[in-house]
């Protein structure tokens, strides 16, 4: 069966774990470049030696494009979704460059979504590693598929916790990180969304995105720019009835940077956009009336938690507030489209129930 895979990875500042990621997929088993493997990277105006370390690969190995600015990850990887829709690639992988697979994760993974007819996306099972990307030992998990509280909170399962005999099984699960998830191009072109009226209210911020935004294939949602844009691609999904596969024979190594844990510690951008990118993921999906047990947990306490938490220790992310205000309208429109699409809230309400759904 055909599996033919197009893989896009987005590098800022990377040069410390891209040629691990790279050699891991030049090194995949069944696969090889120009043949069934493209590998497309964009690089977001790095300033350490990211480009350099590129600029080293033969364009029979990797097609590169170096960015004057930081478009974000999401309109970075929006590029190459464009081009992958107009080649004759089958699934289409997004892959953080702080990520190695193992050598049979690609084959693994792939022969599993193609031969359901049931599975749009999927997400391998995800270990943590040290600074060169190897595993800990013992192994940890990185994730295990993303999940949704009632708090609205999404959170990867299992992170942290020891390998052991947990997670073990193959099921359905809310969502897949965005540092590995594989998706079928009919789940792609289903999942495309693009406002008309309120569209350039984006550009009052992200002036930069507005060059360029018609080749660019609105898969992602650009006003994340980066953090959560996964979680908002996950929600939609459900919304219009996907599944997403969680398959741990296929694993990989992740180096997480990001996490509730390490908050104090983040820059403040990563922090603001973490905040702001929370009432973004709202104002697309979700509509509280549909799901009235979280109401108090999710849109009143949780939302109160962290708009107190801004106003008195992390006044950095009050710009959050700001642009909520400008994209307002914006992010409504595109919840509208959705239930103009047929948005299937009771099936996200499942997921405020239950961690995984089997599928047998």
């Amino acid at each position: 069966m055909a599996k033919k895979v197009f893989v896009s990875i987005v590098t800022h500042n990377h040069a410390a774990t891209i040629d691990g990621c790279i050699a891991a997929l030049l090194e995949q088993k069944g696969f090889s470049t120009n043949t069934n493997l493209a590998i497309h990277v964009i690089d977001n105006s790095s300033e350490d030696q990211t480009p350099a370390l590129l600029d080293k690969y033969a364009p029979e190995q990797i097609s590169y494009l170096a960015s004057r600015v930081n478009l974000g990850f999401s309109a970075a990887n929006n590029i190459a979704v464009a081009k992958f829709l107009r080649s004759d690639y089958d699934l289409f992988l997004l892959l953080n460059p702080d990520l190695k697979l193992t050598p049979e994760c690609l084959e693994t993974l792939c022969s599993r979504v193609i031969e359901d007819n049931e599975v749009d996306f999927a997400t391998p099972l995800l270990l943590q590693c040290d600074q060169d990307l190897n595993p800990l030992h013992p192994e940890r998990i990185d994730s295990a598929g993303m999940i949704l509280l009632k708090s609205l909170r999404h959170l990867d399962r299992g992170q942290g916790q020891l390998l052991e005999s947990i997670y073990t099984e193959e099921c359905y699960v809310f969502g897949a990180t965005g540092a590995c998830c594989l998706m079928k191009r009919s789940f792609i072109e289903d999942m495309l969304l693009k406002g008309e009226r309120h569209e350039n209210d984006l550009y009052k911020i992200y002036p930069e995105l507005e060059v360029g935004s018609s080749e660019r294939a609105p898969l992602l949602d650009e006003a994340f720019f980066a953090f959560r844009e996964d979680a908002d691609l996950c929600w939609r999904a459900q919304l219009l009835g996907k599944n997403c596969l969680y398959f741990p024979k296929a694993q990989a190594y992740h180096l997480r940077r990001v996490n509730p844990q390490k908050r104090s510690k983040l820059p403040n951008l990563i922090n603001y956009l973490g905040v702001r990118n929370r009432f973004l993921l709202q104002l697309n999906n979700y509509a509280p009336l549909s799901y009235p047990t979280t109401i108090v947990t999710g849109l009143v306490m949780r939302n109160l938690i962290v708009l107190a938490a801004i106003m008195i220790r992390e006044r950095s992310s009050l710009g959050a507030v700001r642009d909520i205000f400008y994209l307002f309208n914006r992010q409504r429109e595109r919840h509208n489209l959705l239930l103009k699409m047929g948005a299937q809230h009771q099936k996200v309400l499942r997921w405020l129930k239950a961690e995984s759904i089997s599928i047998r």
